[in-house]
């Protein structure tokens, strides 16, 4: 099978939080339908190591899947509202 590289990102200039300091970043990468796809690696860099914002936690979660996330309530690290 053909190994097929694709590259995306996602840059903004700021996040708006809820008052839970909860935000949520999504993209959608399409891929050719009626296709098997398989994921081999995914790299994830977050260029900006010291975030701008009030607090002493911080929690950034990456998730790849097929489907749409549903947000819960288990707490993880002191946060609410996880995947």
């Amino acid at each position: 099978m053909p190994i097929h590289e694709i590259r995306e990102s996602i840059e903004l200039p700021s996040i708006t939080l809820d008052s839970k300091g909860f935000g949520i970043i999504q993209k959608v990468i399409n891929l050719k339908e009626n296709m098997s796809h398989k994921m081999l690696q995914c790299d994830a860099f977050q260029d900006n190591p010291l975030p701008k914002f009030s607090g002493d936690t911080y929690l950034m979660e990456l998730l790849v899947t097929p489907t749409p996330v549903i947000y819960t309530d288990m707490p993880i690290a002191g946060f609410t509202s996880r995947s």
